[in-house]
């Protein structure tokens, strides 16, 4: 049997083999849902939900500044001598939480909260300074040298009442105080320093000694402090250096006198090579006025 093959019609494109026209590398069918081939189309991009903007954040300068300082001054308020740094700190926090409070009624600010708890803390501060200065006041008037008595040899037949501290109580009188704590100077003597004074012996042109009692007639013990009593002193307008001379002389006492008891130390001075006035100030304690003591040296 003789086959015959026939011509490819005009417009077909001739490939060989029953399996049709090759695909082209890299190019697949697309195909639907349900298997028939599907066009491309054009991408969409993917849609998103709009993001709101975040909360805009506290704003708590000026009231945090003014809790903090009031915070700080209320605890410093309350702890002696150093509460002064209370005053200036009390101060600031409450302008500062005054401002800070200002601002939040104006709406530029919504720290509320801590803006009054800083006037608060401030305020309280404030007091405590003001009690605190109040007592001190009054420990400084109770225990002036003003409110005692002048008694002694050379003083008046009767106890008179003490002059004031800037005037004079003379060598070997006894000045008491109102709650009955007495301090007696006796008369000043020569005194010869060792050669290991401060200053040296070579440079004192002449020294004295005082004999200082400190009699306890109150109902309490009494801590003596030469460091806080003293005393001081000065010669014929001038000043009367303190020998420290530890080998005849202690240089600090801290004795504690009870009640009935009484203590005695000494202090010795340099002053001129020629006879003048001495004056010696002790005092009974860093809230008191001097009781100044004078005579010829």
């Amino acid at each position: 049997m003789t086959t015959s093959s026939q011509p490819p019609q005009s417009g077909q494109p001739q490939h060989p083999g029953p399996y049709g026209p090759p695909q082209q590398y890299g190019q697949y069918p697309q195909y639907g849902r349900y298997g028939a081939p599907q066009q491309p189309s054009a991408q969409v991009p993917p849609q998103y939900a709009p993001v709101p903007p975040p909360a805009p954040q506290p704003r708590n300068g000026l009231g945090t500044a003014g809790f903090v300082l009031g915070l700080l001054a209320l605890l410093f308020a309350w702890i002696p001598f150093v509460g002064v740094i209370g005053w200036p700190l009390s101060v600031l926090g409450l302008i500062l939480s005054g401002f800070g409070l200002q601002r939040v009624t104006t709406g530029r600010a919504d720290n509320k909260g801590l803006s009054v708890a800083g006037l608060a803390l401030s305020a309280i501060a404030l007091l405590v300074c003001v009690l605190w200065a109040t007592a001190f006041a009054s420990a400084v008037s109770e225990t002036s040298a003003s409110s005692g008595t002048v008694s002694g040899a050379t003083a008046p037949t009767a106890a008179a009442t003490a002059p004031a501290a800037s005037q004079a109580v003379g060598f070997g009188q006894t000045y008491t105080y109102e709650d009955g704590l007495a301090v007696t100077i006796a008369a000043p003597e020569a005194y010869t320093p060792s050669t290991y004074s401060s200053p040296a012996r070579s440079e004192i042109a002449r020294a004295v000694v005082v004999s200082i009692t400190v009699q306890n007639g109150t109902s309490s013990p009494f801590d003596l402090s030469t460091i806080w009593s003293g005393p001081d002193a000065s010669f014929s307008g001038g000043a009367a250096e303190k020998i420290y001379d530890s080998t005849q002389l202690p240089s600090v006492e801290s004795p504690t006198v009870l009640p009935g008891k009484s203590y005695t130390y000494e202090r010795a001075f340099a002053v001129g090579s020629a006879p003048g006035e001495l004056q010696v100030e002790w005092t009974r304690d860093f809230l008191s006025d001097p009781v100044i003591f004078t005579g010829q040296a």
